[in-house]
C-alpha cells in the first residue's frame, strides 16, 4: 500500500514537473509573435513615413521651383510654337517676346537675332539685306561656274556670254598683264572732246557700257502712278562716296581729300600722264566739288515729295539749257513726247508718254 501510494506521488510529480515546460513555451511563443507583429507594424509606420517625406519633398522642390524658370519653360514652348508657324518671309523666332514692345520694339522683333548672330569677320555691318545679298550672291556664283564649266553654251548665248566676263574677272593674271590698253580708247574720246555737244555725245555712247558720266537715268514706276513707267534723271558718279565728303570741313574729311589727290596721282602714273599730276588731282577734286555741291543731302533724297514736281521737257531744257535733253534721249532710245518731274537739288524724274 504505502509502495502504491509512492508511485501515485511519483506519478503525480513527473506530470506536474513536465506540464510547466509547455505552459512557459507557449507564453513565449505569444510574446515572441507579438513583438514581431510589433516590429513589422514599426516597419510598416516607417515606411510610410519615408513615403510621405519623399512625397513632400517633391511637392516642396516644385514649390520651390521659381517664378523665372517657369517663365523660361514656357517663353520657350511659344518660341517653338511660332517657329513652327514662322513663314519664309517672317521668322517669328527673330523675337524676344520677353521685352515688351511698349518699352523697346526693337528689341521686341530682333532681340533674339540680336543674342544669337555674330558679325562676320569680313564685314563691317550684318543685316536681313546683308543675308539676303551674300545668299544671291552665292547663287548667281553657282549659275556662273556652273555655266562656265558645263561647256553646254555657245559665246553668242546669254549663258555663254556671262561665261566670259565671268572668266575675264577671275584670270587676274591676265588681266594684270593686259594693264590699262583696253582703257586707252576711252581715254583717245576723252581727249578729243572739244565742245560741250561731244560731252553729250560720249555720255550716250558710254552709257550702253555702265558709266554714268555727268548724269545718267533709270526706269521705274511713278510714285504718283505706278501703271505708268518714269524715267529718273540724276547726277553722275563722283569718286568719292557722297557729296559730304567733299564739303565737310572736319578734319578727317580734309584727310579724305588729300589721299583721295594721292590716289588720282598715283593712277595718273599707270597712264603716263606727262604733265603736273598734283595740279591734275587738284582740278579733278575742285570739279568734283562743284558736282557734289549740287546735289541733294542724304536727307533730302530720301524725301520721296521732292520727286512729284512734273515738267516738260521744254521746261527741263530751260532749267538745264546746256543739255539737248531730246537728242540725249533720241541717242538713249527714247521715242516719243517726253514730260519730267523736277527733283530738288539739280535732279530730275522724267516720264516718257506714247
Amino acid at each position: 500500500m504505502k509502495y502504491f501510494t509512492f508511485l501515485i506521488a511519483i506519478s503525480l510529480f513527473i506530470a506536474c514537473s513536465t506540464k510547466k515546460p509547455v505552459v512557459q513555451d507557449a507564453e513565449q511563443k505569444a510574446q515572441m509573435a507579438k513583438d514581431h507583429m510589433a516590429k513589422e507594424e514599426m516597419m510598416v509606420k516607417e515606411e510610410m513615413a519615408k513615403k510621405d517625406m519623399m512625397a513632400k519633398e517633391h511637392m516642396d522642390k516644385e514649390k520651390m521651383m521659381s517664378e523665372e524658370v517657369i517663365a523660361e519653360e514656357k517663353m520657350k514652348a511659344k518660341e517653338k510654337m511660332m517657329k513652327e508657324n514662322s513663314s519664309p518671309g517672317l521668322d517669328l523666332s527673330n523675337m524676344d517676346l520677353s521685352v515688351k514692345p511698349g518699352d523697346d520694339f526693337f528689341r521686341y522683333v530682333n532681340g533674339t537675332w540680336l543674342d544669337n548672330t555674330e558679325l562676320p569677320p569680313d564685314r563691317p555691318r550684318w543685316g536681313s539685306f546683308d543675308e539676303l545679298r551674300k545668299k544671291s550672291s552665292e547663287n548667281v556664283l553657282a549659275v556662273l561656274e556652273e555655266a562656265s564649266q558645263s561647256g553646254a553654251y555657245g559665246p553668242k548665248t546669254d549663258q555663254g556670254k556671262v561665261a566670259i566676263i565671268y572668266a575675264q574677272a577671275m584670270d587676274t593674271t591676265g588681266r594684270n598683264k593686259t594693264g590699262v590698253a583696253p582703257l586707252m580708247p576711252y581715254l583717245d574720246k576723252l581727249n578729243a572732246i572739244q565742245t560741250i555737244a561731244d560731252i553729250q555725245h560720249y555720255n550716250v555712247e558710254t552709257a550702253f557700257i555702265g558709266d554714268r558720266g555727268l548724269f545718267g537715268f533709270a526706269v521705274f514706276p511713278d510714285l504718283m502712278n505706278s501703271a505708268v513707267n518714269g524715267l529718273y534723271l540724276a547726277p553722275g558718279n563722283l569718286g568719292l562716296p557722297e557729296r559730304d565728303y567733299y564739303l565737310d570741313d572736319e578734319e578727317k574729311s580734309v584727310e579724305l581729300r588729300d589721299s583721295y589727290k594721292a590716289h588720282i596721282e598715283r593712277m595718273l602714273g599707270f597712264i603716263n600722264y606727262k604733265g603736273d599730276k598734283s595740279e591734275f588731282a587738284q582740278s579733278v577734286l575742285d570739279f568734283e566739288t562743284k558736282l557734289a555741291t549740287a546735289m541733294m543731302t542724304k536727307e533730302e533724297s530720301r524725301n520721296p515729295t521732292v520727286y512729284f514736281a512734273r515738267k516738260t521737257m521744254a521746261e527741263v531744257g530751260d532749267m538745264v539749257p546746256s543739255i539737248n535733253w531730246n537728242s540725249y534721249l533720241e541717242g538713249m532710245g527714247m521715242q516719243g513726247d517726253h514730260t519730267a518731274k523736277r527733283r530738288s537739288g539739280g535732279r530730275l524724274k522724267i516720264t516718257n508718254n506714247y
